[in-house]
This record gives structure tokens, sequence and C-alpha cells, in this order.
């Protein structure tokens, strides 16, 4: 069954698109394959964008689905109801639960002030479906 996570980012850090790449990083080099799920295309193009260019001193091999090579691209970032065969970290960045999303080992949601109400509704609809929840307060 799909672990789910909430991330409640630092007020004073609460860009999602960093935090994602960071925690990206992570499951990366902890040898994890990550599909991000983005709003749109234009989202998916920003955060491809933004794994490259982060930090200066990471490489994180990614690619967009659309694109990629799915066996040699361990970090896919894509949008819309497809999210190929990846099955192990799903980070959602779109406002909507992913209808793929209980394919995945484990789900990552950021969360800051803007999105806030809206995943609430999301933990409501995964404790209600009986999915393990965990929070993580990064303001602490």
């Amino acid at each position: 069954m799909t672990k789910v996570n909430f991330y409640l980012l630092d007020k004073n850090k609460a860009d999602r698109l960093y935090f994602t790449c960071k925690i990206t990083e992570k499951a990366w080099v902890n040898q994890h394959r990550v599909f991000i799920h983005t709003e749109n295309k234009a989202q998916a193009e920003q955060i491809n964008q933004l794994l490259w260019t982060f930090r200066a001193t990471s490489f994180i091999p990614h690619d967009l689905l659309s694109l990629a090579d799915q066996a040699i691209n361990p970090i896919l970032i894509g949008y819309g109801t497809d999210a190929g065969d990846e099955t192990d970290i799903l980070i959602n960045l779109a406002p909507e639960i992913p209808t793929f999303f209980s394919q995945f080992e484990r789900l990552i949601t950021p969360i800051n002030e803007q999105n806030k109400s809206l995943v609430r509704k999301h933990y409501i609809f995964y404790r209600d479906c009986g999915y393990p929840l965990k929070t993580y307060d990064l303001n602490k």
C-alpha cells in the first residue's frame, strides 16, 4: 500500500519546486527512482530546468517523461494521466490527486501556504481510504 508523506515547508523557504529538487536529489543519492507529477507542461519544463541549475555542485539525471528513455533516466517529470512504468517515489506538485498514485510505494506532497487548504482535502481522502500517512513539519 502506498505510504503518503506530507512535507509542511518552512515558511521562510516555502518554494515547493526548490524543495522538490532537494528531495529528488536525496532520493536519487539513495538509489530511488522518482516521478515528479506536475500541474502542466509549463511546470514540468520549469522543474526540468531547475533540476539542472538549483545547486551548482549537483547532478541529477532526469528528463521529461515524453522525451525520456525510462530505462536510463531514474528521475522522470510529467503531467496528465501517465506516469510510465514508475513505481518507487511519486512527488505530486499538481492540485489534483493523480489517478495513478497507488502504483507507487511512496507519495510525497510538499505543502506551503498557497496549497495548504487543498492538501487538507487530499489528506482526508487518503486517510479515509486507509493509506498510511505521515506529516513532516519542516518549521521545527
